[in-house]
């Protein structure tokens, strides 16, 4: 097994991967320090990623839609649980916990259970019910937070002084190197990079996956250039996106974010909005809020369209019809589609 070693994306400090270190001293989230890659020995897989690019036609334009929502437990977290958790497993750990209002508290329930791995779930009391049934069907210990997001990550600080190791979707370096995986299929299915791509954007690990594999596919020549990468986020929770209207570095947490259909970005505190922006402006992107009705609109209209996903997934439509008047008639756009709505229900 390789070594790992972790660096501070806000002071830079160095130290040897462990799971049980899941943030820098400082309080900066953590990156894989430079030439580090982590590559399994003996890799978990329930068979994720290789999903479809699916043509089609909507608002009269053919677009691109890379359906996620078909991963193995229903969204695209399936591909940071599972070199998380083939880590957690190399590492010998046998307790983890994760905050999540529902997709990334699934993926690792489920990949959890495969590895035999305990999995202690943190959740708000509002997440959708077939989510909660799913981690549960999986067999982790779910806790329902009162309250905000932000209530469910407090609730797994104090569980973690329990022997538990945090395995954090937004924490987690590991994690999101498996989200770059997004971009490499991208390009190999449509044999190119879109001129446009648009991914829901909370806590904002997806945006940094897809934004660095396809700078990197570009620095290596594998695409004559990355997409102009759009995140999306709710105006009822756009800490990001009012960043970067104003031309900040970094996000300011909410003190107070409204509630949203799309459960799934509503993020008020995204740890890694300094790398969020900057990866924004490296490829030209943009991170974007769209209303509640647009979101809703466009939800009705992918399943129109034969593509039941949930609503977080919709805002990707709801984000393209805000952009159209800077996206050229021969451009061409991909959205990411990132969960299933038969967890979510109507």
């Amino acid at each position: 097994m390789a070594d790992l070693t972790f660096r501070c994306a806000h002071c830079g400090q160095e130290a040897p991967a462990d799971p049980k270190t899941w943030r820098c001293a400082c309080g900066g989230p953590l990156e894989l320090a430079a030439g580090s890659v982590y590559r399994p020995a003996e890799p978990l897989s329930l068979g994720e990623g290789h999903t479809p690019l699916v043509a089609a036609a909507l608002d009269g334009r053919q677009v691109h839609l890379k359906c996620d929502h078909l991963n193995p437990t229903g969204s695209y977290k399936d591909r940071g649980a599972a070199p998380l958790v083939s880590w957690l497993r190399e590492r010998g750990v046998r307790s983890a916990a994760e905050d999540s209002s529902g997709n990334a508290a699934g993926a690792l329930a489920g990949y959890g259970a495969a590895a035999g791995i305990e999995v202690n779930i943190f959740t708000p009391a509002s997440s959708s019910p077939g989510k909660l049934a799913q981690m549960q069907a999986y067999g982790a210990k779910v806790t329902r937070v009162p309250g905000p997001r932000v209530r469910s990550f407090e609730a797994v600080l104090e569980a973690l002084g329990r022997g538990m190791v945090y395995a954090s979707h937004c924490w987690n370096p590991i994690f999101l190197q498996g989200l770059e995986s997004g971009a490499t299929e991208i390009a190999q299915q449509l044999g190119r990079a879109p001129d446009w791509l648009f991914a829901p954007c909370g806590f904002g690990t997806l945006y940094l996956g897809l934004a660095r594999g396809f700078l990197k596919l570009a620095e290596s020549g594998k695409v004559p250039r990355a997409p102009r990468v759009v995140g999306v986020q709710a105006e009822r929770c756009a800490p990001v996106a009012v960043a970067f209207a104003a031309g900040a570095a970094e996000a300011r947490p909410l003190g107070s974010p409204g509630e949203t259909c799309a459960e799934g970005i509503a993020a008020s505190a995204p740890v890694r909005s300094r790398a969020i922006l900057a990866e924004c402006r490296r490829c030209d992107g943009r991170i974007i809020a769209v209303g509640e009705e647009a979101i809703l609109g466009a939800w009705r209209d992918l399943a129109r369209a034969g593509f039941y996903v949930e609503k977080t997934s919709a805002a990707v439509l709801a984000g393209m019809r805000q952009m159209s008047g800077e996206i050229g008639a021969r451009d061409s756009v991909a959205l990411y589609l990132t969960g299933n709505g038969l967890k979510a229900g109507g």
